[in-house]
């Protein structure tokens, strides 16, 4: 009879595909003068962040509003203007604490200043909600996978990465959201 030493899976999953990911801190900064959000995520180390960069169309900041409305975070009054639902989002930082939203990680090749090649695993920007419902609506396990397809054809027509074959580009979405 032998004995076999089991090893167990440490650290933080890089794989290609959707991570459900809790954050466990965000920060404003500015870069060129645009605004940007990084946040970090449970489980892995500082130096793997998300950076969102503001974006605003016609006036109105969609980008980070966007992460804070998929994240659950800062949600506050819901109103009707003109038969318009709008929704007042408290951004600051602190809210995105300990909530959780999908990630769609993708792979990076790399020249290295030696001439090699390696492969990093990066967050890519569009983020996608978990199931839940607010005051101001409802994302559920369908609207979840809607956004999450829409998501990945923005990443497909990003032109920079792959996704090792874990995620199909799909053409066929019902989503409406203009983000």
């Amino acid at each position: 009879m032998r004995t076999v030493t089991l090893k167990t899976q440490t650290g933080p999953d890089y794989s290609a595909g959707w991570h459900t990911l809790t954050i466990n801190n965000a920060k404003y900064s500015t870069v060129n003068d645009t605004a940007i959000l990084d946040i970090w995520f449970e489980g892995y180390p500082e130096n793997f962040n998300m950076r969102t960069w503001a974006k605003e169309t016609n006036g109105e900041e969609w980008r980070i509003a966007r992460l804070f409305r998929f994240a659950n975070a800062g949600i506050g009054e819901v109103m009707d203007e003109a038969g318009e639902k709008r929704l007042s989002l408290d951004d600051d930082a602190q809210n995105l604490i300990g909530k959780t939203i999908n990630i769609l990680f993708y792979k990076e090749d790399v020249e290295m200043p030696d001439g090699n090649m390696k492969t990093f695993s990066r967050p890519y920007t569009d983020p996608a909600p978990t199931a839940f419902t607010n005051a101001a609506e409802v994302f559920d396990e369908a609207s979840v996978a809607r956004l999450k397809a829409k998501a990945e054809e923005r990443f497909h027509s990003y032109g920079k990465g792959h996704l090792n074959g874990t995620v199909k580009a799909t053409s066929e979405t019902e989503e409406t959201l203009p983000f």
